[in-house]
């Protein structure tokens, strides 16, 4: 019995300073991305354009392996894009989406000084990534 209980308070020390170390490391993950906030942004934009050129290259290419020669019509075009991979539509959409998001936001940053506009700016303009991104999937769901 006296075994358990020396167990027992064995495991609640470790657990403590276990807490401890995690509440520790999280506090300086947090302190260093505040601290490199502008850089991480800037790395994300460029992260995500140099992600978004392959894809919508890959993309466009799946695409017009599709479409049949005989008649090229904006509808044939549209249809062929969205029987191909839905995957690809979805990570491509995403990226993207993100990329232009994330640079409207940095345009409105720059450019609007009413800190009320500016929150409303980008509230608006993640709205309309989130629904573009949603009518895109929906769109390919359709054809």
């Amino acid at each position: 019995m006296v075994q358990k209980i020396k167990n027992w308070i064995k495991i609640d020390i470790l657990l403590d300073y276990l807490n401890k170390v995690c509440l520790y490391c999280f506090f300086k993950i947090q302190r260093y991305i505040r601290q490199k906030e502008s850089s991480l942004e800037w790395w994300s934009q460029r992260f995500m354009s140099g992600a978004a050129l392959p894809l919508i290259l890959v993309f466009l290419v799946v695409t017009f392996m599709n479409v049949s020669q005989d008649n090229i019509t904006i509808l044939s075009f549209l249809e062929s894009m969205y029987q191909s991979f839905d995957y690809l539509i979805i990570i491509t959409t995403i990226i993207v989406g993100w990329h232009i998001q994330a640079g409207m936001c940095e345009i409105l940053k720059d450019y609007v000084h009413r800190e009320k506009l500016k929150m409303v700016s980008f509230f608006m303009v993640r709205v309309l990534t989130i629904e573009s991104m949603k009518f895109v999937y929906f769109g390919s769901l359709l054809f």
